[in-house]
């Protein structure tokens, strides 16, 4: 028997419907007459035959059922799985650099000891059995605590997902290179910047010449699985192309953020960004008219399919909301991952709606293409004013019924990260 997803919505808009699944952002549009066949599908017993009289429509139908099938917006008998979980572990909250930007605010004056060596065993031990799709390993600064290797072994020898390790890249000496080489899937290295000039401001002298290095002893182990970070705003913006050609160079692939004034981001916002709490900053590559970039609904999975674990244990949703009312648990105190998700009681959806509501009262009920507007719902985090709250919808309102709504003719965007 077939059934819509609990998180599946629908939003009707003249002759077109959009059928949404947050639980992974995917979603498709299509015709009102197309939608009530797709409920005719829905509502049939699987041992009835539906006859189609053109053989095109049957499989056009037969296409659309799938995507919705494969998107999770229809489950079965067997219920939802959640796939492709991730976890993120804070393996020490110590870091050799202070960046100006630092959203965990990680420096060398660490006030709660790490866990032991022991300790974070069985915390990979928990996450590996957990069967998540990737573990990545990130600080502070990984690489700083003493028995990395140790670790880093231990969880290759018992999980056989995506490694990841989240490093500045300062200290990434050839024998570290060796080692991510053989034991990794992916080495991210953040830089924010495009030379030593714009770099130093955010992570200090030096850091761009030993990022450089870094990557170079990786290449010489044949290692190419490298990602580059940038983070930007208004201010900033402008080196985005410059790092677009520093990563194609470098045979890196670059991945560009928007800057969050978290941490220690808040003290150093007037370095990204000129808005002023009354302001949004919305980039202007997304108000392009010929923008063509994949988007999906909102949605979260953090606190059921994604984890951020700090490095005393505790457990939190994702690194947007570290914080004591979305602190789950400790894993320490923890049988497995799978029962501190299931009675964590954690509703990050109601929590971003709690804050729409705040700020529009019951305007964004009506509106329709709300399911659109916050690509994840760490980003109202930053709003911190009615104004600024309005002049984000202002910039964006337009351009999402202009993609959503506009001659795009049927949509199918599946958004789930495979």
């Amino acid at each position: 028997m077939k059934c819509w997803n609990p998180q599946m919505e629908v939003v009707v808009h003249n002759k077109e419907v959009v059928i949404a699944n947050q639980m992974n952002g995917s979603w498709m549009k299509v015709s009102r007459e197309i939608f009530d066949v797709i409920n005719c599908l829905v509502q049939a017993e699987e041992q009835d035959r539906i006859e189609f009289v053109d053989k095109k429509d049957e499989e056009y139908m037969d296409s659309i059922m799938s995507f919705l099938k494969d998107t999770k917006a229809l489950m079965g008998d067997e219920g939802i799985n959640v796939p492709n979980k991730t976890v993120s572990i804070e393996l020490t909250h110590k870091c050799n650099l202070r960046c100006v930007h630092c959203c965990v605010d990680a420096d060398n004056t660490q006030k709660t000891k790490d866990l032991s060596t022991e300790e974070m065993k069985n915390l990979l031990y928990k996450c590996a059995v957990w069967n998540p799709k990737s573990i990545m390993l990130s600080g502070g600064e990984p690489l700083l605590r003493k028995d990395f290797k140790e670790l880093l072994l231990y969880l290759r020898g018992i999980y056989q997902g995506r490694i990841i390790v989240s490093t500045n890249g300062t200290l990434l000496s050839t024998e570290y290179a060796k080692l991510l080489a053989e034991h990794t899937d992916q080495v991210d290295i953040s830089l924010d910047g495009v030379d030593e000039e714009t770099t130093s401001r955010v992570r200090g002298p030096g850091v761009f010449a030993k990022v450089m290095k870094a990557i170079e002893r990786l290449h010489q182990e044949g290692f190419y699985h490298i990602t580059l970070s940038l983070a930007t705003a208004d201010k900033n913006v402008y080196l985005e192309e410059r790092f677009d050609t520093l990563c194609e160079g470098l045979q890196v692939k670059p991945m560009k953020r928007k800057f969050s004034a978290v941490g220690r981001g808040e003290q150093s916002k007037d370095l990204f960004s000129g808005k002023s709490e009354k302001e949004a900053y919305v980039p202007e590559e997304f108000k392009k008219e010929d923008n063509q970039k994949p988007f999906g609904v909102c949605s979260c999975s953090a606190g059921v399919r994604e984890l951020f674990i700090t490095h005393d244990g505790t457990v939190y949703p994702c690194p947007s909301f570290i914080c004591q009312e979305c602190a789950m648990e400790n894993v320490t105190e923890a049988g497995s991952l799978e029962e501190l998700v299931s009675r964590s009681g954690l509703n990050i959806k109601k929590h971003l709606m709690g804050k729409i509501e705040e700020f529009a009262k019951d305007r964004c009920k009506k509106c329709k293409v709300r399911l659109f507007c916050w690509t994840c719902p760490g980003q109202i985090e930053e709003i911190k004013t009615k104004e600024a709250f309005d002049d984000r919808c202002r910039q964006v309102k337009e351009v999402y019924y202009r993609r959503v709504w506009g001659d795009n003719s049927h949509e199918l965007y599946n958004m789930d990260n495979d």
